[in-house]
């Protein structure tokens, strides 16, 4: 609390017997209440508390002159103010939190207009593009596609409950192991790209606004073609899948896996076929035809065996390898058929067990219900001729 002066020399004035002395006239502070007086000496900075001689720390209250008394003054023992024994050092202020005023704040570059020209925007790398939206990622048709080419491998529509996040989990490592462009895109935002790709192959007119950025994407662009068939297998998974259990899910995947296996089984078996057959179908170049002529028309007339050349004898082997793989992909073939036959049977003679076995069932059932129904009537008939003779 800062020394009120006038104050307290008024209240020692009234009730004090003992005033007290001014440090700076000498005097008691009764007696200068109404004088105009100017202290003898200047006063004293609190603050300063190092000697200028010797920078020793000192107090400035014991280097004030003695007060004087006066010659008839009963108080010349009297009470006194006590010396100052100690200084607090001046608060340092922090400059670093000094917030400079509203006046120097410069403001914020809302438009490209006059008020914000000589402000150094940030260079953005990338193209164009990449300065659009912050952390927007642009995707293309390729990524698309090959988006729905994981989709149909990994089947994640089809997975039960718990497992879903799980295989967009292993989706998101697959692509980045495949060296996706877009590897850093979360897998949480792959599955919403894929729902929306599926929203767009039901729906291309959606108003949804990821719907029609896919549809800027596809629409007019041959690549629609490339994706339409893996989005078809897409889709089909998206509608088996809906309002399914996890159990049927997983009936309809183990189905599907099946299929796959055969079906690749036979296009990988037609293939080598094919590649067998326009193999051998090629013609023989006619210096070859030519050459062979000629030595059997020359080992004819010397008498003398055929000499075969390197290049004769390789496509010799050529032809021998390649009649050999038909064959075998001839037989792999009929063994696939005649294996596919042979379930076929069995599972027709399982249909037919099943409906002998359901019709015989049937017919028991009805037996029971007929004797039931007839055990019914004679209780009834049992009650009407006792009724009747009473």
């Amino acid at each position: 609390m800062p020394y009120n002066r006038y104050a307290f020399d008024e209240y020692f004035h009234v009730h004090g017997d003992n005033p007290i002395i001014d440090p700076y006239t000498g005097k008691y502070c009764a007696d200068t209440l109404h004088e105009d007086w100017s202290p003898t000496t200047p006063p004293v900075d609190e603050f300063d508390t190092l000697s200028k001689t010797n920078n020793s720390p000192y107090n400035p209250a014991s280097s004030r002159p003695p007060a004087p008394l006066g010659n008839n003054n009963p108080y010349q023992n009297g009470f006194r103010l006590p010396p100052i024994t100690s200084f607090y050092p001046p608060p340092v202020l922090d400059q670093s939190r000094i917030t400079p005023p509203l006046s120097q704040l410069k403001p914020t570059p809302t438009s490209p207009g006059k008020e914000n020209e000589g402000i150094q925007r940030p260079h953005v790398s990338g193209g164009p593009e990449a300065g659009k939206k912050v952390g927007a990622r642009i995707w293309t048709a390729k990524d698309l596609i090959e988006l729905a080419k994981i989709c149909v491998e990994y089947k994640p529509f089809l997975q039960p409950y718990g497992k879903k996040g799980k295989v967009w989990d292993k989706i998101f490592y697959a692509l980045s192991e495949r060296g996706f462009r877009l590897s850093k895109v979360p897998a949480l935002s792959l599955r919403h790209k894929a729902e929306s790709l599926v929203g767009y192959w039901k729906n291309p007119s959606d108003n949804n606004s990821s719907v029609k950025a896919i549809a800027k994407i596809l629409d007019n662009s041959m690549d629609k073609i490339t994706i339409a068939a893996l989005m078809d297998s897409v889709e089909a998974q998206w509608d088996e899948a809906k309002n399914k259990s996890d159990k049927a899910k997983a009936d309809i995947q183990k189905k599907q896996d099946e299929d796959n296996e055969g079906g690749e089984a036979i296009r990988m078996a037609s293939m080598q076929a094919f590649r067998s057959h326009k193999r051998d179908a090629k013609p023989l170049d006619d210096e070859d035809t030519d050459t062979d002529t000629d030595n059997n028309s020359g080992s004819r007339k010397s008498g003398t065996k055929r000499k075969f050349s390197d290049s004769n004898v390789t496509k010799s082997h050529k032809r021998q390898r390649s009649s050999v793989r038909r064959t075998s992909n001839n037989t792999k073939i009929l063994d696939f058929l005649e294996s596919d036959a042979e379930e076929r049977r069995s599972h027709q003679d399982k249909v037919v067990m099943l409906m002998e076995r359901g019709q015989k069932l049937t017919q028991e059932h009805e037996k029971e219900v007929a004797s039931i129904l007839h055990g019914f009537l004679e209780l009834d008939r049992a009650r009407f001729e006792q009724e009747r003779r009473a």
